[in-house]
């Protein structure tokens, strides 16, 4: 569900819990100013300490219910995070408020009745003489007249009244007392509230268990409507965590902006700043503030800011960069631009996914996510197509025939569930401002920015609400980033803002200069793969897989050092757990549990199964030696226009082109030996394309060799 969408609903059932809190609190507030005040009613003649404080009691309580129901309102329509939490906190003194009234008058019911015995009979006596408890008279009256009883155990009880007493009439009673429309008055008495008549003309039962009824179903009203109360607070403190959770401002003294706002200004502590302004600000190499980042995104989303501006916006922050709090802003203004994903409370501590920057045969994704699933884990891996020389996780995978990497969002689940582990495309709802501004982004020339690569990455993982990231970051010469330095810098950017969004981050350094394994292209890199989930895999790939997986199994708990996590990791690819994994992954995502078993049987006919390319051709060695180096980033340039690769987005790609490595780094090879065998589907290689190929092996002495091992570094803070 989109996060706005969930804003929007929480945000309604808010005001409408919220309404039902306000009529009880109102009917709260009523039953206090009703004690307090209105001397005609029963409950008022109770003049004890407990029932006065209950009073005051729900008197306050329904006040304040009513001055938090306006702030929560508030809060909620605001999505201001400030007043949400002033509103839970008052929610809780009121709860606290609520139980303190509702055991003073479940704990004092006894003290309250005796009051009320000693009040009636206080009554009766004083009845009709002293003036001191005459607004007691009329309630008592409408007690005897309505109640069709007298007195309170029965009329003798008005033998203790004084003026009956000082009389020498029998049979006088107050006039409340009979039964006739017409009382019987006694002029004598000098008033007609007593009246004279036998036992016929009076009823003959008292009032106290009327009374006691009465006022049993009053205190029960109140604390009916006192624990009605409770309950709706309670859900409505569920739902004000919710909303405080879900809204977005990350400024307590701001209001968040409206969704439907088309205007382009945006209140800052400055005053008024339009999206040029915005442009302007970070053009100079000021800071931008969260609000005013947050402002941007929206205008990106919302299709508010011209793509112009947004060109410009992007072109600034790659001149100038950003701070890390900017940064910060930035990836979480667009995680939060769309639907986060949310997982079952069981899987808590156990969703993981892995990201690489890209580079050349590097099919990693396609054997770790099993072996992670079969360690355990939950990989809810979301990949992204190949873009220049770079080869697509996705691509990869649709090489294989039925595979669908659309899946809804509840198959996802099914198969996390059943499998462990699948490997998707990004859904229209996952961080939609990064689509707007990755597109932008090539066009402008501004794919290389750190704080925009931090972003876009982070953003994406951010929303699949994992539990531990571990990243590839790449240098070389076939990699984003040709030198260590500049690679660090950028895995350092990843890791803090992951930890930051509350993902465990780790981050691997390695090398991306010669391909990784011995195939390019995607149905050759999907081969590889099974052949390495079947316990055939080349070093450089074991290596990389053992590191990454071996991380995450540490980051997760479920390894106690990186030497435990690399042996669990590697022994799923040698008992065929992970083979497992993968086949029921694909059948998961579409593909027919024959094609599926016949691609992971022992022996398998790859071919039988993925198409491959009409041609090939074997290129040889010029001279003899040892190879010292072959140029990824050539053969995938090559491979690119052959129709392995795209040179823009939405490009048609064919799967069968590739390359096979004949030869690895530091063997001795013959002058005329085969070393590369290329997959195409035109009817021969260009002279040109030959040329570059054989420039990118280098050949030499054995001493010229200069190894070192995949993996330069590991960070994690």
């Amino acid at each position: 569900m989109k996060v706005d969408d969930k804003l929007q609903i929480l945000k309604f059932f808010s005001t409408v819990v919220n309404c039902v809190f306000l009529i009880l609190g109102l009917c709260i507030f009523g039953c206090g100013v009703w004690i307090l005040f209105d001397k005609s009613n029963f409950v008022t003649v109770l003049s004890s300490v407990e029932v006065k404080t209950v009073a005051v009691g729900l008197f306050v309580i329904g006040l304040v219910v009513v001055g938090v129901t306006i702030l929560g309102c508030i809060g909620a329509q605001l999505e201001n995070r400030c007043f949400l939490l002033l509103y839970m906190g008052f929610l809780i003194c009121i709860v606290l408020g609520q139980l303190f009234v509702t055991f003073v008058l479940l704990l004092k019911w006894n003290k309250i009745e005796t009051t009320m015995v000693n009040t009636v009979d206080d009554t009766i006596r004083d009845y009709g003489s002293n003036p001191v408890h005459q607004t007691y008279w009329k309630p008592l009256d409408d007690v005897q007249r309505y109640g069709k009883c007298c007195g309170r155990t029965g009329p003798n009880d008005w033998q203790t009244n004084l003026l009956i007493k000082n009389s020498s009439l029998s049979e006088v009673f107050p006039c409340s007392c009979f039964n006739t429309t017409a009382c019987p008055f006694i002029s004598s008495f000098g008033t007609q509230l007593f009246g004279n008549g036998n036992e016929t003309y009076f009823y003959p039962q008292g009032c106290q268990e009327k009374i006691t009824s009465w006022l049993q179903a009053n205190i029960l009203t109140i604390v009916g409507m006192d624990v009605g109360l409770i309950l709706i607070q309670i859900l409505q403190f569920v739902l004000s965590v919710y909303l405080y959770q879900t809204v977005e401002v990350s400024d307590f003294m701001y209001f968040a902006l409206s969704e439907s706002v088309s205007w382009t200004t945006v209140m800052t502590q400055q005053g008024t700043a339009t999206f040029p302004e915005l442009i302007r600000k970070k053009r100079d190499g000021e800071q931008l503030s969260g609000l005013e980042i947050r402002h941007f995104v929206q205008g990106v989303k919302n299709k508010t800011i011209q793509e112009g501006q947004i060109g410009a916006m992007l072109m600034a922050i790659w001149q100038n960069g950003m701070l890390a709090e900017e940064t910060l802003a930035l990836t979480n203004e667009m995680l939060m631009s769309g639907e986060v994903m949310a997982w079952p409370s069981q899987w808590e501590g156990l969703v993981v996914d892995k990201h690489s920057t890209g580079g050349v045969g590097d099919k990693i994704s396609l054997v770790l996510a099993p072996a992670l699933a079969a360690c355990g884990c939950k990989v809810p891996m979301i990949s992204g197509r190949g873009l220049a020389h770079t080869g697509g996780t996705l691509d990869k995978l649709e090489s294989i025939p039925g595979l669908n990497i659309c899946q809804p969002v509840e198959q996802l689940h099914r198969i996390l569930e059943e499998v462990g582990c699948c490997i998707v495309g990004q859904t229209e709802n996952l961080v939609p401002a990064d689509k707007v501004m990755y597109a932008l982004r090539d066009a402008t020339s501004t794919v290389n920015s750190l704080p925009l690569i931090t972003g876009s990455i982070m953003s994406k993982k951010g929303a699949e609400s994992l539990s531990a990231l571990v990243l590839d970051v790449k240098f070389g010469k076939a990699a984003l980033y040709k030198d260590l330095s500049s690679a660090r810098e950028l895995a350092q950017s990843l890791v803090t803002v992951g930890n930051s969004l509350g993902i465990r981050t780790g981050a691997v350094l390695s090398h991306m200069n010669c391909p990784i394994g011995r195939c390019v292209g995607n149905s050759l890199e999907v081969i590889e793969s099974l052949e390495c989930l079947k316990g055939r895999a080349p070093d450089d790939i074991l290596e990389l897989v053992e590191s990454l997986g071996g991380l995450l199994l540490l980051m997760t708990g479920r390894a106690s050092d990186l030497t435990e996590g690399k042996k669990a990791i590697a022994d799923t690819l040698q008992n065929g757990t992970a083979l497992e994994k993968f086949r029921n992954m694909i059948i998961g995502q579409g593909v027919t549990n024959q094609m599926a078993s016949l691609l992971c049987s022992a022996q398998a006919d790859y071919h039988s199964v993925l198409r491959r390319a009409p041609y090939q051709t074997n290129l040889e060695t010029e001279s003899p030696g040892t190879v010292l180096d072959i140029d990824g980033m050539v053969i995938a340039v090559v491979l690119q226009h052959l129709g392995a690769g795209r040179s823009k987005v939405g490009q048609a790609i064919n799967h069968s082109v590739g390359a096979e490595l004949l030869v690895s780094l530091g063997q001795k090879v013959e002058k005329g030996q085969p070393w590369l065998r290329v997959h195409y589907e035109t009817l021969a290689l260009t002279a040109e394309q030959r040329d570059r190929l054989r420039g990118a092996i280098t050949l030499g002495s054995a001493d010229q060799l200069h190894t070192h091992p995949l993996v330069a570094e590991v960070i994690m803070s």
